[in-house]
């Protein structure tokens, strides 16, 4: 008796999976925005905001890049890098591991560097 029950909750689990699925399709297809690959480009060369975290900073520049059409990882990479302040940006570009292609976690790792060094 408890199987059965249990298997049918899977199988009520399964179809609202795919339900929220649907629905979070639909809603990323209305409110998709379309930039122009100068738009974007202008998005990750422009400096931080001083009253952003570097934290906050990442996940704006992860967002930019997961809405465009290429692939901008690098840029956000560079971004936390080419935006700090004059000493720290020495200090990151000496900690910029170029072998590694693996762009986002070297983002996240250098803001979370920086933003704990800057507190």
């Amino acid at each position: 008796m408890a199987e059965r029950y249990f298997n049918k909750q899977i199988d009520v689990g399964w179809n609202q999976n795919a339900t929220l699925r649907y629905a979070m399709e639909r809603m990323l297809q209305a409110f998709k925005t379309n930039t122009t690959p100068a738009q974007e480009m202008d998005h990750f060369t422009c400096p931080k905001d001083s009253r952003k975290s570097w934290i906050e900073q990442l996940m704006y520049l992860n967002a930019e890049a997961g809405a465009s059409s290429r692939d901008f990882d690098y840029l956000v990479l560079n971004n936390i890098v080419q935006y700090a302040s004059q000493e720290m940006r020495i200090v990151l570009m000496a900690k910029v591991n170029h072998q590694r292609t693996d762009y986002l976690q070297q983002a996240e790792e250098l803001a979370h560097f920086t933003q704990s060094w800057e507190s």
